[in-house]
């Protein structure tokens, strides 16, 4: 493989390890990997970069992660059994290959990958997630169609599930259910190209696993920052040049309160066009990091259908303009209001169904195709304590998808009856600008509103 070193991309190199290997060659290929990187990345060892993070998480656990912050993290520094790769498809990551025995899905890890502390991943690793996935976790509701894990040997095990679904494999491929283990000192650590080297109430420092089996990257270390301006003058203080890049980050919508449902049709269209009215002629509408999601075109003042009561409203603080541009309006039309004030903290420790509203003003990061869609709004979103009591939602997760098409199909027919119904209004697809030095070239864009920084290349 020497002989080829020096035809072959580091990209290519990364594809090549990707290769089900047996374990013990993947040092030595690993070693030539480090050799390209070492020779060929010139200031690659002393590149850092600075980015912003909107607030460090309360924990790093993936199984105790309810915070989009926390996911911000993770895909950086955990990895999956499974990936969607760039059509969505649901692919192998960890694992060399599975197979489904009857009711057991078996898995066969590849072998050599290493936590960023040394330690060789083996299946007790993967069974101990599993396994406090479902016992322990904040998604064990999710995970009780895990039955028995068997553990073969060190590559080989299996999970029993109720029914052989494509379903398990979407949500072994979900951030939360990374593979992660703790260290010596007690700290979660993972397989991912960094690790967590030390953080505070403001920021979060990652540095670059020196064990990652798939190559190191040229940034060889992050600060996320939860103060944005700081970010442009260290950029260009160090590097001179920069460029910026528009990333996804989360949507923004108004979400009905199926469960009460005290709102007839009517009345949620007639509120849908003052929402629509208030965030689109306001001050978040000339922000052009807030795409528009919904049609809307002002015409004649619609008849106020009759309301009997208040409606009661919970705004998000994350998203200060929206909110006023809201209250604004409706302070203006005939409909009386009632506000629900919460900090960001304890609504997201607070159920949904606990909460006294008609509907809230929502901010989710989630995947934008089909099926992935509905079922991270059904795992990890705030969505699922409402709708995931639908006998709808739960037939969709209880149906074997024989494919990700026909699963994609259904997803599709349901949000669309979500959406014609009124139960949820479209507001903005969010986006932010990263800010980079100009020579470091190829951003890609991971799910979540994450960058993958160990894609970035040091050009210079």
């Amino acid at each position: 493989m020497n002989r080829y070193r020096d035809e072959l991309s580091i990209e290519e190199f990364n594809k090549y390890l990707e290769l089900p290997w047996p374990a013990e060659y993947i040092e030595s290929i690993r070693k030539i990997i480090e050799y390209e990187h070492g020779h060929n990345a010139g200031s690659a060892d002393s590149m850092a970069m600075m980015d912003y993070l909107y607030k460090v998480p309360e924990t790093f656990n993936p199984a105790l992660s309810i915070e989009h912050a926390s996911t911000l993290i993770g895909l950086q520094v955990f990895e999956t059994l499974y990936r969607s790769d760039g059509n969505k498809k649901i692919r192998v990551y960890l694992l060399r290959y599975d197979e489904w025995r009857g009711n057991e899905l078996h898995l066969f890890l590849k072998g050599g990958i290493q936590f960023s502390d040394g330690e060789i991943l083996d299946s007790t690793h993967v069974k101990s997630v599993l396994e406090t996935l479902k016992n322990e976790s904040v998604y064990t509701e999710t995970f009780q169609m895990i039955g028995e894990v068997k553990v073969y040997d060190s590559l080989h095990l299996s999970l029993e599930v109720e029914n052989a679904s494509l379903l398990i494999k979407y949500y072994l491929a979900e951030p939360i259910s990374a593979i992660f283990k703790f260290d010596k000192n007690g700290n979660t650590v993972g397989t991912g190209p960094y690790k967590i080297e030390k953080y505070n109430s403001r920021s979060v420092i990652l540095s670059e696993n020196k064990h990652h089996t798939f190559g190191l990257p040229d940034v060889k270390r992050l600060y996320l920052i939860a103060n944005e301006s700081k970010i442009e003058k260290y950029q260009q203080s160090n590097f001179g040049d920069t460029y910026s890049h528009e990333s996804y980050m989360w949507n923004n919508f108004i979400l009905f309160n199926p469960l009460k449902n005290r709102l007839s049709f009517e009345q949620r269209n007639y509120l849908k066009r003052i929402f629509l009215d208030a965030v689109y002629n306001g001050r978040t509408g000339e922000n052009n990091l807030y795409r528009k999601m919904s049609d809307f075109t002002p015409g004649n003042r619609m008849i106020t259908p009759k309301f009997e009561f208040p409606i009661k409203v919970m705004l998000d603080e994350l998203n200060p303009t929206i909110s006023k541009d809201i209250r604004k309006k409706l302070s203006e039309s005939d409909v009386e209001v009632e506000y629900m004030e919460m900090d960001l903290k304890t609504y997201i420790e607070t159920d949904l169904k606990d909460l006294d509203v008609d509907m809230i003003l929502m901010k989710e990061s989630y995947h934008q195709s089909h099926p992935w869609q509905l079922i991270d709004l059904l795992t990890h979103c705030k969505f699922r304590e409402w709708y995931g009591e639908l006998e709808e939602m739960k037939r969709f997760l209880s149906m074997d998808h024989g494919s990700d098409r026909a699963a994609g199909e259904i997803s599709q027919e349901i949000l669309k009856h979500i959406n014609d119904s009124v139960y949820i209004v479209h507001l903005f697809k969010k986006y932010r600008r990263v800010l980079l030095p100009a020579g470091l070239k190829n951003v890609v864009e991971m799910d979540y509103g994450a960058v993958d920084y160990s894609k970035i290349i040091a050009t210079r």
